[in-house]
C-alpha cells in the first residue's frame, strides 16, 4: 500500500525543495523541513492525547484521528501551494521587475495561498471542535437524576461570581 506523502514523517522530496529554492534567496533544507513537519505533527497528536486523557480516553477516537490527518494534509498542502505560487509569481527580488506583469500572475498566487491557509485554519478549527465534543457535556438534561442538584450548584456559583463582581465594581 502506497501512503500519501503527508502521512509520512518525510513528506517533502528533494524535487519539492528544489522547486521551492528555485525562486528564493533563502533556500530551505530538506531534512530540516521534514523534521519540522514531523515535530509539528507529533506535537499536535500529543496535544490531542493530553486533551483526551482527563476524559478517560486512552485511544484517539476515529473522528479525532481523521481531523489530525486532515490537519497533516492541509499543512503539506500549504507547502506545495507555496511552491506552486512561487512558480506562478516569483518574487521581484529574485527575477527582477522587467516584464513582470507579462509573465507573473501575483493575484492568482495570492488567491492560491489564501485558499491553502484557509483550509489549514479550517482543519485546525475542526480538530479543536472534535476534541471539545469528546470532553464533558455542559448540558444539564431534565431526565438526569441529579439535574436539580447540578442546576442549584451552578446557580449558587453564578450568584457568588455576581457578588464578587459587584464588590469589584464598587471599588472602581
Amino acid at each position: 500500500m502506497n501512503l500519501p506523502p503527508y502521512n509520512t514523517d518525510a513528506p517533502y522530496t528533494a524535487e519539492d525543495i528544489a522547486r521551492f529554492n528555485r525562486f528564493t534567496h533563502f533556500p530551505k533544507d530538506r531534512d530540516k523541513e521534514n523534521r519540522a513537519f514531523a515535530a509539528l505533527t507529533h506535537e499536535e497528536r500529543t496535544r490531542a492525547e493530553e486533551t483526551l486523557k482527563p476524559y478517560g480516553k486512552t485511544v484517539i477516537p476515529d473522528d479525532v484521528a481523521r481531523a489530525l490527518e486532515r490537519l497533516r494534509r492541509a499543512r503539506y498542502q500549504v507547502f506545495v501551494t507555496a511552491v506552486r505560487s512561487r512558480e506562478i509569481a516569483p518574487p521581484w527580488s529574485v527575477v527582477g521587475p522587467a516584464r513582470y506583469a507579462e509573465h507573473a500572475n501575483p493575484d492568482r498566487a495570492h488567491r492560491m495561498m489564501g485558499l491553502a491557509y484557509e483550509e489549514f485554519n479550517n482543519a485546525r478549527a475542526a480538530l479543536a471542535h472534535r476534541l471539545r465534543r469528546h470532553g464533558p457535556s455542559q448540558v444539564i438534561r431534565s431526565d438526569q437524576a441529579a439535574a436539580v442538584d447540578i442546576l442549584e450548584a451552578r446557580i449558587t456559583a453564578a450568584k457568588r461570581q455576581q457578588e464578587r463582581m459587584k464588590r469589584a465594581n464598587a471599588i472602581i
